[in-house]
């Protein structure tokens, strides 16, 4: 899986090679996957760790997709990426 989008009262699960459709809650499904895996970068996205290739500005490339980096996510998404060490919030 690449990344989860909500639409609604559905969500759009990406995977490599197609989307799935689900009458789902991006909450419902948050709570299911693997904290160390994956994390939520927007209020209407999560995304798999291991497939993010790039942070450019406000978003996330995952192969030909950009995610948007919420403000709200992002002090908790840059040193997932990056790592505790290459990262200080503060600057």
């Amino acid at each position: 899986m690449l990344f989860v989008q909500a639409m609604l009262n559905y969500v759009i699960i990406q995977t490599i090679k197609r989307k799935y459709v689900s009458p789902l809650f991006l909450k419902n499904v948050e709570e299911k996957l693997d904290s160390n895996s994956f994390i939520r970068v927007h209020k209407s996205y999560i995304v798999a760790l291991d497939k993010i290739e790039g942070v450019v500005h406000h978003e996330l490339q995952i192969g030909i997709y950009k995610i948007p980096l919420s403000r709200n996510y992002r002090k908790a998404v840059v040193p997932k990426i990056l790592g505790d060490n290459l990262w200080n919030g503060n600057r």
